[in-house]
């Protein structure tokens, strides 16, 4: 048996730890909604967890409206209770005839509360994932996450790594990005006490767009606010220590690798009719371009096989033929591990 901790409290007093779930009670809709927004502004704040909402006066008319509500704050595991009309649960689903997560066409009812299965009636809702989906996106010009095209004078147009990425993303889930934003990359985004974000980042709670890129560094702070895709950019305290730069034009680098997508895809191994290139592989054509040096791919290893370095610092593996010489670089999602 699991046992959870249950807090009671109104909405006016903060809790500082993350929620689990949610049991809310209010005398009705319009009271609901002048309390709900007290909770986004908490840091333990999360629209992605189970919601029991229990009404006491619910006018049938009103139900829609309450989703609409919730709809708005990214409340999609929930069930409305009416008492006013012998305890009838109600839910919805934005996710259905690709919605999207962003509109719905009907509430869904389950009767009775004492009929209705509760564990059943929070059922998995992205039914259609992401397929057909259009999200709006904006990005500041910061090369190598984000790169303006406009400002972009070469031939062939680099676009930056989280560009690269987002795009790889919505060809493999079937959905359709729109750069509908430009921030400056100068303005920085604070979030707070509130949960309530300046900057280019307030963009997201506005409702200007749905997704922001562009070289973000992961605080604390912001982690709490927004969902993110990977913390890449994390930050943390740390020396960095600048040197001259040799001069990398005209080189030619042996590079191994192993095909491990999405780091590494081995082009013999990829179907599809446009060729798709592993994360690791753009990064290093577009340093490529940049610095003006040539990579060649010259040695194929087993992904299976593990690289280990000994106590006498001599690696085993794949990894080994960089002290050997035979490659230069290798690539492949290999772990760093201190």
């Amino acid at each position: 048996m699991k046992y959870v901790s249950v807090v009671s409290r109104t909405t006016k007093k903060k809790v500082l730890y993350q929620n689990e779930g949610y049991f809310i009670t209010a005398k009705n809709s319009t009271v609901f909604k002048d309390e709900f927004m007290f909770l986004s502004m908490e840091e333990g704040w999360k629209p992605d967890v189970y919601f029991v909402i229990v009404l006491r006066e619910l006018e049938l008319s009103e139900i829609n409206d309450v989703f609409k509500f919730l709809l708005r704050y990214h409340v999609f595991k929930v069930l409305v209770i009416n008492r006013a009309s012998n305890a009838n649960v109600y839910t919805y689903n934005p996710f259905e005839n690709y919605g999207c997560g962003k509109v719905f066409t009907r509430t869904i009812s389950y009767g009775k509360c004492m009929k209705a299965n509760i564990t059943k009636s929070f059922f998995y809702k992205p039914v259609t994932g992401l397929r057909k989906c259009t999200f709006k996106v904006g990005f500041c010009d910061l090369p190598p996450y984000a790169i303006d095209p406009n400002n972009n004078k070469r031939k062939e147009k680099i676009k930056g790594i989280e560009q690269f990425v987002l795009e790889t993303l919505s060809e493999l889930e079937q959905f359709n990005v729109i750069y509908s934003y430009q921030s400056n990359p100068e303005e920085t985004s604070a979030i707070g006490d509130d949960m309530i974000a300046s900057g280019p980042l307030s963009s997201i709670q506005k409702g200007d767009v749905e997704i922001m890129l562009g070289g973000y560094s992961l605080m604390h702070k912001r982690a709490e606010a927004f969902s993110y895709l990977y913390g890449h950019h994390s930050n943390y305290d740390g020396l960095i220590i600048l040197v001259k730069k040799a001069g990398l034009r005209k080189c030619t680098f042996e590079v191994g690798f192993n095909h491990f997508p999405p780091y590494v895809i081995d082009p013999n191994n990829d179907q599809s009719k446009e060729k798709l290139m592993g994360l690791e592989q753009y990064i290093l054509q577009t340093l490529s371009e940049l610095e003006q040096f040539k990579v060649i791919y010259t040695h194929k290893y087993n992904s299976d096989e593990i690289s280990d370095i000994g106590d006498d610092m001599i690696a085993s593996g794949s990894l080994s033929s960089i002290q050997k010489g035979d490659v230069k670089i290798l690539v492949g999602g290999f772990f760093f591990d201190a």
